[in-house]
């Protein structure tokens, strides 16, 4: 075959990076384009647990054969949980056998090798099941060296984690004490033995852009972040749907802020968290009258925001089509605050026999709201429920 530039050949494989057998095809068709396939194929990895046996054995045999292959791994996902795994409860918990609790592991060999930007570790069964099938405190010696490296790594930028048991939320905290490069951190459905804060005298040393904190059914997690060592100042991405959600919405945390995701379960004020940085704004709330009101009564002057969601339970969201009260607040508020202000949109989270009623319940809203559907600011979008637990649990 002719010899292709570098250059041509580089910019053939951008355009397929993220298709497999585009790129395993371009392995086999010349020399020149080996190297930039194996790049993009082997950038992202993604290992899924198996029915039987240890699902890392595959990708630690290709990387042993081909050591050149581990340079290439930026980002690495990890399913814990195996397929039909059984749960078993206990205190009030379901746990589940996973196979990344065996001691022999090949996860352990891998993970030395890499020097990774993203982690991901995750239980992918369905958020009602609140299963927790790795347990940092049984964890194997080797995996549990492993790991702890790869959390203290130079290199890594993001981690997330779902499904985890640990000793207390200053355990989970110690783990990425030492993460300078760490710049987005992700943990949900998260289990503590015990309640514990950071100690005063330790620093803490990310200085997180990115954070995301769900765990609806308890509060020890999103309190456990504010300490004076824990440098929460520069973050612009901010999801919490947490039991104490206030806490964490301090003006220090939210001044900064560019895009927010908050579950409003109780009465937390707009005001609090509504900042002139603000682009976007994701919300869950129970009451789409009252939430929409109050949510456009505390925009602030010269607001930047773009775009704002709510998720609503169609079931919970009547609203009142005869008050001129939102038309007359929201005109008042795009008006004089909201010039930047590009779309509304309205997810509605649908029952099973629910999906008949969805276009009388985007009518009356459109009804309500007037002044942004005759603005073109109104959308709507279909949940289901699975989608919503994913989202907020």
């Amino acid at each position: 075959m002719t010899q292709v530039p570098s250059e041509l050949v580089d910019k053939i494989i951008d355009n397929l990076e993220g298709d497999a057998p585009s790129l395993l095809s371009c392995c086999r068709a010349a020399r020149t384009f080996v190297q930039p396939s194996q790049m993009r194929l082997f950038k992202k990895v993604t290992i899924l647990a198996t029915s039987d046996g240890d699902p890392c054995y595959k990708f630690y045999n290709s990387i042993t054969n081909s050591p050149h292959l581990a340079s290439f791994v930026q980002e690495l996902s990890v399913d814990m949980l195996q397929p039909g795994a059984r749960a078993v409860h206990m205190g009030g918990r379901s746990y589940c056998s996973s196979w990344i609790m065996e001691h022999d592991t090949k996860l352990s060999k891998i993970l030395p090798r890499l020097r990774l930007k993203h982690i991901s570790l995750y239980d992918n069964t369905p958020a009602y099941q609140q299963t927790f099938p790795m347990d940092w405190t049984r964890l194997g010696p080797a995996l549990l060296y492993a790991l702890t490296a790869v959390f203290s790594s130079p290199t890594l930028e993001s981690v997330h984690l779902k499904g985890w048991q640990l000793s207390s939320p200053q355990q989970l905290l110690s783990l990425f004490a030492k993460s300078k490069a760490l710049k987005s951190l992700s943990i949900s459905r998260l289990s503590f033995d015990r309640s514990g804060q950071w100690s005063t005298s330790a620093p803490w040393l990310p200085k997180l852009a990115s954070l995301s904190i769900l765990e609806l059914e308890g509060k020890q997690t999103s309190s456990s972040f504010l300490h004076p060592q824990i440098d929460l100042s520069g973050i612009t991405t901010l999801v919490v749907a947490s039991g104490s959600q206030r806490r964490i919405m301090e003006p220090d945390v939210v001044k900064g802020l560019e895009h927010l995701s908050v579950y409003l379960g109780g009465s937390l004020d707009p005001k609090s968290f509504l900042t002139p940085n603000l682009r976007s704004i994701h919300l869950y709330a129970h009451n789409l009258d009252t939430v929409m009101l109050a949510l456009f009564q505390s925009i602030p002057e010269n607001s930047r925001l773009e775009r704002i969601t709510l998720d609503v339970y169609a079931s919970h969201a009547a609203v009142d089509v005869k008050s001129r009260v939102f038309d007359n607040t929201m005109e008042s508020r795009i008006s004089s605050h909201l010039h930047s202000l590009r779309i509304v949109e309205i997810r509605c989270v649908l029952m099973h026999g629910e999906e008949r009623g969805f276009f009388a319940w985007t009518e009356r809203v459109r009804m309500a709201f007037q002044c942004l559907q005759s603005r073109g600011l109104l959308g709507f979008k279909r949940l289901s429920d699975s989608e919503y637990l994913e989202m907020w649990k």
